[in-house]
């Protein structure tokens, strides 16, 4: 009776093993480094809060998640050019970005937050501090819209095609703030030993976070539609959320 037991267990994952290898790879491009949506380990191993919602939803569609790792600014025209099938790294959706590429159902809010350093997180602040200042993003995002919309004054904005570069400006003063992602910003001030601080209240823009699919796949986004909402709906959405987002 074990055997038998034992037989229908090894042929059920056989079974499911063919499932997977019948169905091809996704093709996920991802953001080099955008925390804690997407961070690299030892041997540049990524993992992060999308990471993991996206291993979960090629779970879900019995696939494998192949990830290429790149410029966030290479996001979007890798998916135009048919080299991914899908996209994620807080990416927000935006009417703009959604007349080039389909998105999924917003899995996340967007909020942006600035960030700054020391000639400035002591002094009260409100939007004039910012006035004639040196504002950092990040190349391909749509956060110098978001400041043209706040109504700022003579920005300076400065683009950084690596994150790690805009924070490591930042430090050395030589930019004097930056806008980033509400969740990025408060990951860095509690990684900079108190070199850095986020001010002001988080500024909501776009229509949250998704994943940006090809194009050309509308049965994609009807399928990934249908995994994050199973996934958001699991205790592991929940389990994830505290890991990237509980201290922040």
């Amino acid at each position: 009776m074990k055997r038998i037991y034992y037989g229908l267990i090894i042929l059920l994952i056989i079974l499911c093993s063919s499932a997977f290898a019948q169905n091809p790879p996704l093709r996920v491009a991802v953001t080099n480094f955008a925390p804690p949506y997407v961070m690299q380990g030892g041997h540049k191993q990524i993992f992060g809060f999308d990471i993991t919602m996206m291993e979960e939803i090629c779970s879900r569609l019995q696939r494998t998640c192949q990830f290429n790792s790149m410029m966030f600014e290479q996001l979007l025209p890798t998916l135009v050019a048919d080299k991914a099938d899908v996209a994620i790294g807080a990416i927000t959706i935006t009417p703009e970005r959604a007349k080039i590429v389909n998105f999924s159902l917003p899995y996340l809010p967007s909020q942006a937050k600035f960030l700054t350093n020391e000639d400035y997180f002591n002094k009260p602040f409100d939007l004039s501090v910012v006035e004639g200042k040196r504002i950092a993003v990040e190349t391909g995002t749509v956060f110098p819209a978001v400041i043209k919309r706040m109504g700022i004054k003579n920005p300076k904005i400065v683009e950084f095609s690596r994150e790690e570069d805009l924070i490591e400006a930042l430090s050395l003063k030589k930019i004097d703030f930056a806008l980033l992602d509400t969740p990025t910003a408060t990951y860095w001030e509690i990684r900079s030993a108190g070199l850095l601080k986020t001010v002001g209240e988080s500024k909501e823009y776009g229509f949250g976070l998704g994943i940006a699919v090809n194009p050309n796949n509308m049965a994609l986004v009807q399928a990934i539609n249908q995994a994050l909402l199973q996934y958001q709906k699991s205790p592991t959405f929940h389990a994830n959320y505290t890991t990237y987002f509980g201290n922040l």
